[in-house]
């Protein structure tokens, strides 16, 4: 940037200076041919370039020079640096009397300058700016005398004038068109106003906007070119792209290496400027105005700056910035400190349409440092006071909290309360990114109360994609699967003292879960999982269970009571018109590789005791267990349950009566039986038998 600064003020000044030797020692007698000859020798000489134009016309009021040209490197075959449709000067030839060098004007017309910066940092007018460096003893003489001419001008002007600028090693280009700039009462050293404006097409590899509008009034002051000591009063820098506006005021100050100190404003934002960058429709939202603040100095050699404050606020939300970044590579690298403060009242207003029925409420504060070296990283931390939302009939509010960020692939929280629903809740999580993903939860709820779930609905789709991701499973290796397959590591402990909703009423509710290499197909998954309730109702177990696999595992043995019962026809069960009551329910799993031991699968109720135990297997969709199931409560002559062997596929399994266990079980005796006869022990079982093997048939009287 800094050489660019350069060169531009380098052109400028050896412009006026070669303008205006060019009236001094060019004769008019000379035929046109020697003149232009004469012209090309010597530059090409000096510069190691070629130069070219269509015609030089001198007068007593200036010089014009139509089509000119300059090459690139070398020669014309290596392409054109700058080109010019039309340029013209007017010189005050009474000031040279006084060793000043008045313009009366100097134009430019349909110029063009291209700029391009290679792969290795280097511009392709680095060896003009090096000759310049090149100076004798003699020639250092002569600048001095040289640099006692004052030169200014009424006016200096450029029309339809195009920079286009390539940056090889970032592939960044963008194009000035249409630049206009007017320059009055330039003086090098006094404050002369300057005028730009321009439209740019920039074309990133990202990034591609067409036209931009820019526009800069400022008052400069070049300090006889002593750098360090200029300064720009900028009055109006504005960005316009369709209905986007950038605009700001202020000072930079020392052009060697700027302080800029800026303030402005940033306006529309919304959803059709989004559309311009992504080509997708998006939810209608309008951001209010933006005020911004700028400071920073600026290092163009080291192409590096120093931020010292960058704010962005909106009403009471701010977003305000300190840092340093280096943006000489092609990657730009930084590190920022970030304060946010953000009233969600304020953001819910942003996209009314959309989040207005949210009804989100309180603040979001934090403190961040963000930064890009080889990835994007961000710490820090975040708290949440008072916040409130609405969503799926659920009503959230108070809740307070902190989420601390070592790193994006290490995020966990404090202690988290609020109020769902009328009810007092608390929350702690973790989130660590290492081979798998390990997340650990801990929640309690004093009433968790869901409504008007539609289970059906909510799954529907998982089923109808089931076979087209099964197809596609299909055709992928094994080795693929594994590298695409993200895993977790899961801890949980939930406590909830009642859940209530359109399936099901549970009190005292826990669950445990200690799951590593867990994904949705539990191919790798091992670990643990337990749960214990009490005083339950589950009004549609159908629907319970095709929330997931392992709420299908858990209360695939009540199921199949249900079903079993249900086909008997039982009058003395706790199965009412589908509702099943249960006392207790304890449950506790081993999983390895897909396959889900039951170790304990226990329901308690007055009317029914279940006892289930194992195995599942995920990946295979069969299940394989023994089911004990007695109806009324455990007496004092122990546990007699009926035995169910459930078998096949876990989705749709068969169920047989075990008879020889059943009647084994009913048929045991306690150690009083023990003592009677032995011919009044052996009719007693005689009639037990008999009426174990009726109940049997009644039982199983619709098919198996």
């Amino acid at each position: 940037m800094k050489k660019i600064f350069k060169f531009l003020l380098w052109m400028f000044i050896i412009s006026v200076v070669l303008l205006v030797g060019a009236l001094i020692t060019l004769r008019i007698m000379f035929p046109m041919e020697k003149i232009k000859a004469q012209v090309q020798q010597q530059l090409k000489n000096k510069l190691n370039r070629e130069i070219d134009f269509k015609d030089i016309s001198l007068s007593l009021k200036g010089l014009n020079i139509s089509d000119f040209a300059l090459s690139e490197k070398t020669t014309f075959k290596d392409g054109t640096f700058i080109s010019a449709k039309y340029a013209h000067a007017e010189v005050d030839f009474k000031a040279l009397l006084h060793k000043q060098i008045k313009i009366q004007n100097i134009g430019l017309e349909n110029i063009t300058v291209n700029i391009i910066k290679d792969k290795d940092g280097k511009f392709n007018f680095d060896d003009l700016i090096s000759k310049q460096k090149e100076t004798s003893p003699a020639q250092t003489k002569t600048e001095k005398e040289t640099s006692l001419v004052d030169i200014s001008a009424d006016k200096l002007y450029t029309k339809d004038a195009s920079i286009n600028y390539i940056d090889e090693g970032t592939e960044t280009k963008f194009s000035l068109d249409n630049l206009d700039i007017q320059i009055d009462n330039f003086d090098l050293n006094k404050d002369f106003s300057v005028l730009i404006t321009c439209l740019s097409k920039i074309n990133m590899p990202t990034l591609v906007l067409d036209p931009v509008l820019f526009k800069i009034e400022s008052k400069i002051n070049l300090a006889s070119l002593e750098m360090s000591k200029a300064k720009a009063d900028i009055t109006d820098f504005s960005i316009t792209y369709d209905k986007f506006a950038l605009s700001f005021s202020g000072l930079i100050a020392d052009f060697s290496n700027p302080q800029v100190n800026l303030s402005g404003t940033l306006s529309g934002i919304d959803n059709n400027l989004i559309k311009h960058f992504t080509n997708e429709e998006t939810t209608p939202f309008s951001v209010p105005l933006i005020n911004m603040i700028l400071s920073a100095k600026l290092n163009l050699e080291n192409s590096t700056a120093d931020i010292s404050q960058a704010k962005a606020s909106v009403g009471n939300s701010f977003i305000k910035t300190r840092g340093q970044a280096d943006f000489s590579k092609a990657d730009m690298t930084y590190s920022a400190d970030t304060d946010l403060s953000i009233s969600l009242d304020e953001v819910s207003s942003i996209a009314k349409e959309t989040l207005d029925a949210f009804n989100l409420k309180g603040t979001i504060t934090g403190k961040l440092n963000l930064s890009q070296k080889k990835d994007f990283n961000v710490k820090g931390n975040v708290s949440v006071k008072n916040l409130a939302a609405k969503f799926m009939k659920q009503d959230l509010k108070d809740v307070t909290g902190t989420v601390t960020i070592k790193s994006l692939k290490d995020i966990y929280t404090d202690k988290w309360t609020g109020i769902l629903n009328s009810s007092p809740c608390n929350l702690t999580f973790a989130y660590k990114k290492e081979k798998n993903t390990n997340l650990d939860l801990v929640f309690y709820m004093k009433k968790f109360t869901l409504e008007d779930i539609d289970f059906e609905k909510l799954f529907e789709s998982k089923d109808e994609n089931k076979e087209e991701v099964k197809e596609e499973n299909n055709v992928q290796t094994d080795q693929t699967q594994n590298q695409n397959i993200e895993r977790y590591n899961l801890k949980a402990d939930i406590t909830i003292d009642q859940i209530e909703n359109n399936v099901l009423t549970a009190n005292d509710f826990n669950l445990k879960v200690d799951i590593k290499d867990f994904d949705s197909s539990f191919e790798k998954a091992q670990g643990t999982l337990s749960f214990s309730t009490k005083n339950d109702e589950i009004r549609d177990i159908d629907k319970l269970m095709a929330t997931s696999k392992i709420m299908k595992v858990m209360f695939t043995s009540l199921k199949i009571v249900q079903k079993a019962f249900d086909f008997a026809k039982l009058d003395n069960t706790n199965i009412t018109n589908g509702i099943i009551k249960c006392d207790i329910i304890n449950a506790q799993y081993d999983i390895q590789d897909g396959v889900v031991s039951i170790v304990k699968s226990d329901i308690d109720s007055d009317l029914t005791v279940v006892r289930a135990t194992g195995k599942t297997d995920l990946l295979k969709d069969a299940i394989d267990v023994k089911i004990q199931a007695q109806i009324g409560k455990t007496g004092s002559k122990g546990f007699k349950p009926l035995v169910i062997k459930v078998k096949g596929p876990l989705s749709d399994p068969s169920y047989k009566l075990d008879v020889l266990s059943s009647i084994a079980s009913i048929m045991s005796s306690s150690g009083t039986d023990a003592q009677e006869d032995s011919a009044s022990k052996e009719k007693d079982i005689a009639n037990k038998a008999g009426n174990v093997v009726k109940t049997i048939g009644s039982l199983f009287k619709k098919g198996e």
